[in-house]
């Protein structure tokens, strides 16, 4: 995985901020293509540029990931970044929490919580929700 670009920082926000108001949609802004989105605006590389637009409901994302010859999207991430301790995640890592009726999610870590994308839009639940996490850069 290439560095995380000098303005890592700025390119992050603005990417966050452009995902204000937008819905969530399966294949193009769903959990893991919101991380994934993440990653590629601060380092310029897209781990999830396969998937972007190949599916449009959980059913698909599911084939698609499995097609991959992954089980989830979280260990897709583990197969492009290094996987370290949650409690050593900080700003734009990319973590993963349990979501209830969902399963593993993959977030944005945003200091003490995680920005995530919800059946409702963007959404942030508390740091300590998750089960995994994943350096950027």
């Amino acid at each position: 995985m290439t560095a995380r670009a000098k303005d890592w920082r700025a390119r992050l926000d603005a990417y966050l901020d452009g995902c204000n108001g937008r819905p969530f949609q399966w294949g193009a802004l769903d959990c893991a293509l919101f991380a994934a989105g993440a990653v590629q605006a601060m380092t310029g590389e897209d781990f999830a540029a396969s998937f972007r637009g190949e599916y449009a409901d959980a059913a698909g994302a599911e084939a698609a990931i499995q097609a991959a010859g992954f089980s989830s999207m979280a260990e897709i991430a583990a197969a492009h970044l290094s996987e370290i301790p949650v409690a050593e995640a900080r700003m734009g890592d990319l973590a993963c929490v349990d979501m209830p009726g969902h399963g593993p999610c993959l977030a944005v870590v945003g200091g003490p919580h995680i920005i995530c994308m919800t059946l409702r839009g963007k959404g942030a639940l508390p740091l300590t929700r998750a089960n995994r996490a994943f350096r950027v850069g």
